[in-house]
């Protein structure tokens, strides 16, 4: 007998640098003229996008290591998308501030794109995060990320297509806040 286990994608998490974190903290905290972003995820209790202005380039860069480490860990996942007759680069899309307060989420959804990422920057209190897929038999299937304050700081890099939801808080009337991104083919 042979145990054959069938190929599946994952997620990279990691740490951001800690002179970029403070840097995104900074500007996180500094909420004055941003500009906000319309995700299509606008009913009530959904927490509020900004997008983010400062820290582009830094975010970007680091975000470029952790897209490598990705493609040596599933070096299958971009090559394998044939949708279009020949490979093409990546472009990151802008990034926003998701700022969600006591009592809002944000739910089940997917990203634009290839690659999506999540920083989270404040978490005031115990959060979920949950990634939702389908097993080959089609049935649901769930990884749930307990978070807490040691994991601010931290990145997830993941297929745009995984779906996730961020679970509402009610315990403390401070703000968790995280940057989040989509990485695109460029056309």
């Amino acid at each position: 007998m042979e145990k054959i286990l069938l190929p599946n994608y994952g997620l990279i998490k990691t740490k951001l640098p800690q002179d970029i974190y403070t840097s995104a903290l900074k500007e996180c905290l500094n909420i004055k003229n941003k500009k906000e972003f319309f995700s299509g995820l606008t009913e009530p209790g959904v927490a509020k996008h900004y997008y983010v202005k400062n820290n582009l380039d830094k975010i970007q860069n680091f975000m470029s290591t952790v897209v490598d480490y990705y493609n040596k860990q599933y070096p299958n996942y971009l090559k394998g998308i044939k949708i279009l007759n020949k490979n093409l680069p990546i472009e990151f899309q802008r990034p926003w501030i998701n700022y969600q307060k006591k009592g809002e989420y944000i739910p089940m959804h997917e990203h634009d794109g290839v690659l999506s990422y999540n920083i989270w920057m404040r978490l005031p209190s115990k959060s979920i995060f949950e990634f939702n897929y389908n097993s080959i038999i089609g049935r649901n299937l769930s990884n749930i990320l307990h978070l807490d304050k040691k994991d601010e700081g931290t990145v997830v890099l993941f297929p745009s297509l995984l779906q996730h939801i961020v679970y509402p808080f009610h315990n403390t009337n401070k703000t968790r806040i995280s940057i989040a991104g989509n990485i695109v083919l460029k056309v």
